[in-house]
């Protein structure tokens, strides 16, 4: 790769962004893959709402715990180690899924996998911002983010088919069979010697900063918004109109379908219009149309809505990524600090979303929860749009380049001689 700072039409860039891309499919066809069987798991278990809500918030428990850890690890290391360990990890907890006979184990295996997830997910994206200059970074941040989307694409349909076919541990067997090969090709690509940032630039922190401040409330509000409805809704769907596994999937798929396009486009919004008036504009919207989700009297018409809460989240998350890139070069941090903060930010959102639904939901009715839940996201589009505002009118003092501290092209600098 050229030492400018890396191009996206480099093969060495684009099998960066391949061999992430398929890292972040393959735990978010895992995560995915248990949305249709979970009506399914909650009469086997006879579990609740709640604990319904607390084996998806599991996930989001070991994201939270592993993350910091998994930023210090990616900087100190390099990329690849963490990887793979991760990916391992990965193919670890779906085999425990695949055999999980009491709610413990499957809880235990959610928990796994979150960790697992944190570190393939640090270590990826800051790979992607080593490869790539700020300039390209948003489309390559989006076509990364698209690869969730791809996964939770899959994983429902085939998670429903599966399990009607084969039984509930079918899925994730077959998903296990994914991790492994995407081991094999995190091998193969990814090099061994990536990225190691000094350890002054480790112990620089991002959240101190306003932008990573505003930029953590954004990725924890959509994330939240995004683990409420996922076992709220599939258990809503099976309850008011006896949606069994298959249709659940659809209507999620269709829903990931509209998200993997619009991050792609958002991807390339992000410097022509700025991350603060994208992510409150998009949780503006997302609290408005997650009010009126569960107001339709078809499943047809709530997946027209599911699609439109897929649109508008769309817009908090995918430009936080290279937002977070962006303050990594201002105060001269390591990138895999600033993604382990993403990480931490969207594990919050994806504990607080599932707890706060299930618990929601044994005190009051379905349509009140999703009310009182859209209406807190808007409430923090609001305010983001109102620091963007406050900004606009009272420009923030630019912030000092730290002495040795590392541009775009110091950063890739260690992947360039690796090429």
């Amino acid at each position: 790769m050229a030492a400018d700072g890396g191009r996206v039409g480099t093969a060495r860039a684009r099998a960066v962004l391949v061999v992430v891309f398929l890292g972040l499919f393959v735990d978010s066809l895992l995560y995915s893959i248990a949305v249709p069987v979970l009506p399914a798991y909650s009469r086997r278990f006879d579990a609740s709402a709640l604990e319904v809500g607390v084996l998806f918030a599991a996930y989001a428990m070991g994201l939270l715990v592993a993350s910091p850890a998994a930023g210090r690890i990616s900087d100190r290391a390099g990329r690849r180690v963490p990887m793979v360990a991760g990916s391992l990890g990965i193919a670890a907890a779906t085999v425990l899924f695949a055999l999980g006979d009491t709610y413990w184990l499957l809880l235990v295996a959610r928990t796994v996998q979150g960790a697992a997830a944190a570190v393939v997910w640090t270590a990826g994206v800051a790979l992607i911002a080593d490869a790539f200059p700020d300039a390209k970074r948003g489309p390559a941040m989006g076509t990364a983010m698209a690869s969730m989307s791809v996964g939770l694409i899959a994983g429902p349909p085939l998670g429903g088919l599966l399990s009607a076919r084969s039984g509930e541990a079918a899925p994730f067997l077959v998903a296990a069979v994914f991790a492994g090969l995407n081991v094999l090709l995190q091998l193969t690509v990814v090099p061994s010697g990536d990225a190691r940032i000094a350890p002054e630039r480790q112990r620089r922190p991002v959240l101190r900063h306003r932008d990573g401040l505003v930029a953590f409330a954004a990725v924890a509000a959509a994330a939240g918004a995004l683990s409420f409805v996922e076992p709220t809704l599939s258990l809503y769907l099976g309850d008011r109109f006896h949606a069994g596994g298959g249709l659940i999937g659809i209507l999620f798929g269709a829903a990931t379908v509209v998200h993997a396009g619009t991050s792609i486009g958002v991807g390339y919004l992000d410097r022509r219009v700025g991350f603060r008036v994208l992510a409150g504009a998009g949780l503006t919207g997302t609290g408005g149309v997650l009010a009126g989700l569960v107001l339709p009297g078809s499943t047809g018409a709530v997946a027209v809505v599911l699609c439109a809460f897929a649109v508008t989240m769309t817009f908090a998350l995918v430009p936080a990524l290279p937002e977070m890139g962006r303050l990594v070069e201002r105060i001269g941090a390591g990138y895999g600090a600033a993604y382990a903060l993403f990480n931490t930010a969207y594990a919050v959102g994806m504990l607080v979303g599932p707890l706060g639904g299930g618990l929601g939901l044994t005190y009051a009715g379905t349509p009140v929860v999703y009310a009182v839940a859209g209406g807190l996201v808007a409430t923090a589009g609001l305010l983001i749009l109102a620091v963007d505002a406050a900004r606009r009118v009272i420009p923030a003092p630019e912030t000092p380049q730290p002495s040795g501290s590392a541009t775009s092209t110091d950063q890739t600098g260690a992947i360039h001689a690796h090429s």
